[in-house]
C-alpha cells in the first residue's frame, strides 16, 4: 500500500471514529456490481441505469477528455466506495485535497438542477476556490488509461466522482453523502456525520 493509500485509509478511519461519537455507524466500503472502473460503460449500468444519467455520463467523459475506446476495453476492476452508512447503505465519501480542482468545478456545472444531492453544490465550488491551487500540485504528471495526458489522473478522478454522484442514486435509492476534509480537518465536519444523516440533503 502507498503512502496516499495508507493517508486515505487513516483519514477514513477517523471519520468513522468521528461519526461514532456523533451517534452515525460508518462501515469500510465494499464491492458494488454497479460501480467499476469502467465508469457508464459497466454493463449493469448500461442495461439498468436511465439513458439521460447515462448520456450524462458520456457528456462529461468527453467534456474531460476521456477516451471513451480506452473505457471500454478497462478491465473492470471494482471502485469501492470511501464508508458506507450502515444503518441505509447509502455511500459517504471522503472528499480529500484532490477532488477539488477545474475538472471538478467543470462536473458539478453539469448537474441538473432539478436533481438533490447529499453535498451542497456551493460549498464545494467555493472549497474549489480555496483548494485549487494546491490541488493542482497533486498527481499532476499522473494519467489514467482512458485520459491518456499529463493531469489525466485528476480528470479520472472527476469523473469517477460524477459517476458515483449520479449512480448512486439509481442503484442504491439515496444520494452519495460527501465529507470534505482537503485540510483533514475532520472535526469541521462533524455536523454532516450527525444523524438522521440521510436527510442531509443540499442542491
Amino acid at each position: 500500500m502507498g503512502d496516499a493509500d495508507t493517508y486515505g485509509v487513516s483519514l477514513e478511519r477517523d471519520v468513522m471514529a468521528a461519526a461514532r461519537e456523533c451517534g452515525t455507524r460508518l462501515v469500510p466500503g465494499r464491492p458494488l456490481p454497479w460501480l467499476t472502473s469502467r465508469g457508464h460503460l459497466e454493463p449493469r449500468v448500461q442495461r439498468d441505469a436511465p439513458g439521460d444519467v447515462i448520456d450524462l455520463l458520456d457528456d462529461i467523459h468527453r467534456m474531460l477528455g476521456g477516451n471513451r475506446a480506452a473505457l471500454a476495453h478497462r478491465h473492470a476492476d471494482d471502485v469501492r466506495p470511501d464508508l458506507i452508512v450502515a444503518d441505509t447503505g447509502q455511500l459517504l465519501e471522503v472528499d480529500e485535497l484532490q477532488h477539488f480542482t477545474a475538472a471538478r468545478r467543470q462536473t458539478l456545472a453539469c448537474y441538473p438542477a432539478k436533481l438533490s444531492f447529499g453535498f451542497s453544490i456551493d460549498d464545494y465550488r467555493a472549497l474549489i476556490d480555496t483548494w485549487l491551487a494546491k490541488a493542482h500540485a497533486v498527481f499532476t504528471r499522473r494519467w489514467s488509461p482512458d485520459f491518456d495526458f499529463c493531469g489525466g489522473r485528476r480528470a479520472h478522478r472527476a469523473y469517477q466522482d460524477a459517476v458515483k454522484d449520479l449512480l448512486a442514486p439509481v442503484f442504491t435509492g439515496l444520494p452519495v453523502l460527501r465529507v470534505p476534509v482537503p485540510d483533514r480537518d475532520v472535526d469541521a465536519t462533524r455536523r454532516l456525520l450527525m444523524p438522521p444523516v440521510p436527510t442531509l440533503l443540499a442542491s
